[in-house]
């Protein structure tokens, strides 16, 4: 009987960063972490179905707020913004590189997201309501930690989602 993979310390840091960034950003919907394309992809729902005019309004303040931040810190980000409908849901998924992804940058695109669209985007409330300041920061410093340890495997591909305030990881 062949032996099932052991995970290495890598794959397992990766994991604990995606399900950390799920924990502590509860209105982001799933991440797709794409290393061999460095690509990560975060995924918003988004209750009706969202008028182009609104999207194109949350393009341009994406555009705008991206161009400042890397004005002040001299990183250049392309963040690339995809709408999709569903019967009575709106998905607007981000795409950007995995190469310099901060903590900062990922705090502002959702900051976003909730500031343009503050009534329909759906957040997980299992989770919102349990977290308290200080677990919050907590969480922070674990980003924090393993995306300054970097994802040096070039074979990750990994799939975490939420679901009944549960968080699932996968590998593609």
């Amino acid at each position: 009987m062949p032996k099932p993979k052991q995970q290495s310390k890598q794959d397992l840091r990766t994991a604990n960063l995606l399900i950390s960034l799920l924990l502590r950003f509860t209105e982001i919907f799933s991440i797709h972490l794409d290393m061999p394309n460095e690509c990560v992809r975060f995924t918003f729902m988004l209750r009706g179905e969202l008028a182009g005019d609104e999207f194109s309004r949350f393009q341009k303040v994406l555009a705008d707020s991206f161009a400042a931040y890397g004005g002040l810190t001299g990183k250049n980000i392309v963040i690339k913004a995809e709408l999709a409908h569903f019967s009575h849901l709106s998905k607007i998924t981000l795409v950007t590189t995995t190469k310099d992804l901060s903590l900062a940058e990922i705090q502002l695109f959702c900051g976003l997201v909730c500031n343009v669209f503050p009534k329909t985007v759906l957040r997980d409330m299992e989770n919102l309501g349990q977290m308290q300041s200080e677990e919050i920061m907590q969480q922070e410093e674990i980003i924090n930690y393993l995306l300054n340890q970097g994802t040096k495997m070039k074979k990750v591909n990994l799939l975490a989602f939420r679901d009944a305030g549960k968080v699932f990881v996968y590998n593609k």
